[in-house]
């Protein structure tokens, strides 16, 4: 069976979750969501305010003694929180891009209670769309390739479609996110080839110098 070569679309093309080098404990739920409740109460306040860093410090002390998990929140107010990484909340349409501290409509009812905590891992599923809108501000080599991706969508799908095949099979390495599923979302592939790809990979009957299937038996 041929599949696609995974080549990029465009020199830059990557996929961007809020850093290309991203912070995983900031991603934890206590975390998301303790500094967004944070950032709720503190509305109108300018993000190196003295009373944002005290409340952030509590929210460490809590994620520290409830989780065992240490993650630096209450930094300087001169590279405040928001300043250095106020783009994990952005990306996912919950902080507006302002000079103080506001929250999207969506942010709010999250911050509040109105919407829950499975209900807003569901909407970030269906709604997050690369190039995020939100935080990138050049997205022109995107429109031009026509390529819009849904990467969370993307992933369940990929892992649905494997379990079928075979539930030992239903993973996803980082090696085989950004080696295979990555280019392969560059050129539109759908879900057949993504699994096809991944199963070959794993059977060594892909190699990735050059994208094509390897003739073993």
């Amino acid at each position: 069976m041929i599949i696609k070569p995974p080549t990029k679309p465009f020199d830059d093309y990557k996929w961007r979750w809020a850093e290309y080098t991203p912070t995983e404990t900031l991603n934890q739920p206590a975390c998301f969501l303790g500094v967004l409740r944070t950032l709720y109460e503190h509305q109108g306040k300018s993000s190196s305010d003295s009373l944002i860093l005290r409340s952030l410090e509590k929210v460490e002390t809590e994620i520290s003694q409830l989780l065992d998990i240490r993650v630096r929140l209450a930094r300087t107010t001169a590279r405040n929180l928001l300043r250095s990484s106020g783009r994990y909340w952005k990306a996912l349409g919950v902080l507006e891009e302002s000079r103080i501290v506001k929250l999207t409509s969506f942010g709010e009812k999250v911050a509040s209670g109105m919407i829950t905590q499975s209900e807003f891992a569901i909407a970030v599923i269906k709604s997050l769309t690369l190039p995020n809108r939100h935080i990138d501000s050049n997205i022109t080599k995107w429109e031009k390739a026509q390529l819009e991706i849904k990467p969370l969508e993307v992933i369940i799908s990929i892992l649905n479609q494997l379990a079928d095949y075979s539930e030992k099979e239903a993973f996803l390495t980082p090696f085989e996110l950004v080696k295979i599923v990555i280019p392969l979302a560059g050129i539109k592939a759908d879900i057949e080839e993504y699994t096809t790809a991944l199963i070959a990979f794993r059977n060594n009957k892909l190699n990735l110098a050059n994208a094509e299937l390897l003739n073993k038996n």
